[in-house]
């Protein structure tokens, strides 16, 4: 059994630290840190996606920085939204041509006998 005095609890605080500073040291060789700048268009990553929705929803527009908040605009409606920056949910965005391009060279494979169904009630579907 351990008493607690004023040496002990030094012992602890020193490994506490210790191995905070030890951790923290392989969180950051693991993490990319993207800082963005006002005026950037920028790609938010949805909670939920099916594989036949796109991944990310955008591109907006950043007006406001308050690291690791950004505030960003629509271009659709002109709302403005705060979000939080994390390691997966912001990325760079691409040009709108760009964009246009990996939509066009994704295949999708549909059973034959399912192809009369999309004709007859998907028609943008099959023009893509």
């Amino acid at each position: 059994m351990y008493t607690i005095n004023d040496e002990n609890l030094n012992k602890v605080k020193e490994h506490i630290n210790r191995q905070s500073t030890k951790y923290n040291g392989y969180y950051e060789r693991s993490t990319l840190e993207n800082q963005f700048t006002i005026g950037q268009q920028v790609l938010l990553e949805k909670p939920s996606w099916s594989g036949f929705d796109s991944r990310y929803d955008g591109p907006y527009t950043i007006i406001k920085k308050r690291y690791p908040d950004y505030k960003i605009k629509s271009p659709i409606n002109a709302t403005e939204t705060v979000v939080h920056q994390n390691q997966d949910n912001m990325n760079i965005g691409q040009e709108p041509g760009a964009r246009a391009k990996t939509m066009e060279k994704r295949r999708i494979k549909i059973p034959v006998e399912n192809l009369e169904f999309i004709r007859k009630n998907l028609l943008s579907f099959l023009e893509r």
